[in-house]
């Protein structure tokens, strides 16, 4: 009796191929989501900054410009929206383009005598329409995440 093996390491590898590819791609968005979540700490830390250098406590507007220019690398998560009126309909600038707002916000801690000192700011990235609507993505991401970050004023 004669037991044949030829193939056997085709049927291996055929077999541990999607489980493998499925651990590279999953590290692959890790690392892309890990990058995303850098660049909101960064700007949010950026903003608390320069909220607290500032004599009013807001970010100056330079940073708020850098903000809005600011692109996740994913593509599936915005930091700004196109600015709406009451009626819904988009505002745009005296150039024709639409005006953006950020979602860039103080977040006060509830105590007067540390939020004087205390800059804490926090960035939210929303998931975009074309993602909420992709029948996989739209189920497995979360709909918006923020970060937060403080400075501190002598």
């Amino acid at each position: 009796m004669k037991i044949f093996r030829r193939g056997q390491a085709s049927i291996e590898f055929a077999l541990i191929l999607p489980i493998f590819a499925m651990l590279l791609f999953a590290l692959v968005y890790v690392g892309f989501l890990f990058i995303d979540v850098v660049t909101l700490v960064s700007a949010a830390a950026a903003a608390a900054r320069s909220a607290a250098a500032s004599t009013d406590g807001e970010p100056s507007n330079a940073v708020k410009k850098q903000i809005k220019k600011t692109n996740l690398f994913l593509y599936w998560y915005t930091i700004k929206h196109n600015k709406v009126d009451e009626d819904g309909k988009q505002i745009n600038d005296s150039e024709g383009n639409p005006e953006v707002e950020i979602h860039l916000k103080r977040i006060m801690t509830g105590d007067a005598e540390v939020d004087a000192n205390v800059f804490t700011y926090g960035i939210q990235a929303n998931l975009k329409e074309n993602v909420k609507n992709n029948a996989v993505l739209g189920k497995i991401l979360p709909e918006a995440y923020t970060v937060v970050k403080s400075a501190y004023k002598e």
